[in-house]
């Protein structure tokens, strides 16, 4: 199945999840949705069953938790069992949609010199751990480039992500508002993991803090840089990914509408 571009769920939060429905709708196969696993949420599970049969007509992926959950947690610690026990559940309801892929962070928490290299550890020796269990179902796991300077959580800059990459060969989502954020060189971080990368997370900000503000509100030129992905990464999906609830509704239906169209002008649907 495939789709244009993907829409993280977030900004619908818990309230909202029914709302997907129309946009489904006014899209058709055009748009598929990235959910942002957030089953510690009252109510988060029961509004997502309520809506899946209608998302189960697009393609659907998976996003980590971002709260209560950290992928640096060290075996055996009440954090390590708390965030395995939400994999187990996301995991069942990537079986149930199908998914082909989830989407892992190393790290949520903040990052000191001290704590450095065990966090790093750690991410690795659990990722190994989720991609087991993922790739039960066929679901591949695609690595994030996650934190920002500013609130202390970038746990590897962009050489050691890069590395990373190479080193154990990880498939990517490449998250554009926290690359810029963080003052990475986008372009030659895309041209060289260009051949894993699967994905791209696309929102803006103000090249400090990650505020995932709309396309055009920001200091990220999105109308060259969309020109420089579909030319150097064309098979990898774009995912809208914003986060406040004033952005739903015209607004999102808008930019949706603009990347859905731009998208198939340039590089067309692919089967990712």
């Amino acid at each position: 199945m495939n789709s244009t571009v993907a829409v993280n769920t977030c900004p619908f939060g818990v309230d909202h999840l029914k709302d997907l429905t129309e946009f489904g709708k006014r899209f058709g196969q055009d748009v598929g949705f990235e959910i942002m696993a957030s089953f510690e949420e009252k109510d988060f599970e029961k509004n997502l069953v309520d809506v899946l049969p209608e998302l189960m007509n697009h393609q659907i992926s998976w996003h980590c938790p971002v709260k209560g959950c950290e992928y640096s947690a060290p075996k055996g610690t009440p954090e390590y069992e708390h965030t395995m026990a939400q994999m187990k559940t996301i995991f069942r309801f990537a079986k149930m949609t199908h998914s082909d892929h989830y989407v892992m962070r190393f790290n949520n928490c903040v990052v000191t010199p001290e704590t450095k290299d065990n966090m790093l550890f750690n991410a690795l020796e659990n990722y190994c751990k989720v991609e087991d269990l993922f790739g039960q179902i066929g679901c591949r796991i695609y690595v994030e480039n996650s934190g920002t300077i500013d609130e202390g959580t970038m746990l590897l800059d962009q050489d050691e992500f890069t590395l990373i990459v190479k080193e154990y060969d990880f498939d990517v989502l490449v998250d554009l508002g926290h690359a810029h954020a963080n003052g990475w060189d986008i372009k030659k971080l895309v041209s060289d993991l260009k051949d894993q990368i699967w994905a791209f997370h696309l929102h803006n900000n103000d090249g400090r803090h990650d505020t995932h503000n709309r396309l055009q509100d920001g200091t990220l030129d999105y109308d060259e840089m969309l020109n420089f992905l579909a030319e150097t990464a064309p098979g990898a999906e774009w995912v809208l990914e914003y986060e406040k609830p004033e952005d739903l509704g015209e607004s999102l239906r808008e930019d949706l509408e603009e990347l859905i169209a731009f998208r198939k002008m340039t590089v067309g649907s692919y089967q990712l």
